[in-house]
């Protein structure tokens, strides 16, 4: 009989170890490992993985528009401004390249960047938890049902836009 209780409780420990180890295999933070926002020099290898993915440009998305292409892109950078300052996050003299990987419905999917050696008052890491934040909300502005990405500049705070004539 105490054979019994201890194979018995032997097995709910087996069970319980193998499904608390696939759990936490399964559920370890896909973040930490394919972060939605990074900074690029921290993780070049996943950086290059997403360029292959995300071989569509903006450009292409704008059917081949150099005006509209800006327009979408001078308007993600605004309003990242804007969002950070809903949300009480300086971006005076932040200066960054930044990477946008948009999905096939337009939503961000990732987004890659790495400050410029003259950007100054904010750490990567809160950068990069306002730039989540910002993707989350984001709401698309345009999409042709690939996956597609832009790499550019932004410096904060904005100068006025050039207008363009169509």
């Amino acid at each position: 009989m105490e054979k019994k209780k201890s194979l018995e409780l032997l097995l709910v420990v087996v069970l319980f170890s193998g499904w608390y180890m696939s759990s936490s295999f399964t559920n370890t933070h896909a973040e930490d490992i394919n972060p939605t926002v990074f900074e690029i020099e921290q993780n070049p290898a996943f950086f290059e993985q997403l360029n292959m993915e995300y071989d569509g440009l903006l450009l292409t998305t704008c059917s081949n528009d150099m005006n509209q292409a800006y327009e979408v892109w001078m308007t993600l950078i605004k309003d990242i401004e804007q969002f950070s300052k809903d949300n009480g996050v300086n971006l005076k003299g932040v200066k960054m390249w930044l990477k946008v990987y948009w999905a096939e419905d337009g939503n961000i999917d990732y987004i890659a960047f790495n400050r410029k050696p003259q950007s100054a008052n904010i750490s990567s890491d809160a950068l990069a938890f306002m730039l989540e934040d910002f993707r989350l909300q984001y709401k698309p502005t345009i999409s042709n049902g690939t996956k597609f990405s832009h790499y550019g500049s932004a410096s904060y705070p904005m100068r006025a836009l050039p207008v363009f004539a169509h």
